[in-house]
């Protein structure tokens, strides 16, 4: 989403052998991470990732409304009556 404001949580990426990374942005607002390694030949990669992800709803009221729900006062169908009874 171009043109906001994005606060990173904590992350953590840790690469072995030791690679010089970089982080580009794609078409699709996908961020990459593209690790360059050095001549070095090993015999084990590792990539160790851990980010802490926070959710939150940007628009907490955009949902759909059935038709028959439109206007108040309105009667839930049977199906809803039943699982909806501990709070009616």
């Amino acid at each position: 989403m171009r043109g906001t404001t994005c606060v990173s949580p904590p992350s953590a990426l840790d690469i072995t052998p030791t690679a010089t990374l970089t982080w580009r942005r794609e078409l699709f607002e996908n961020v990459l991470g593209i690790a360059v390694f050095g001549t070095e030949q090993v015999t084990d990669l590792t990539i160790a990732s851990a980010l802490e992800v926070e959710l939150y709803e940007t628009m907490p009221l955009n949902f759909l409304v059935e038709d028959y729900a439109q206007h108040f006062p309105f009667r839930y169908r049977p199906e809803e009556q039943a699982a909806l009874r501990p709070y009616l």
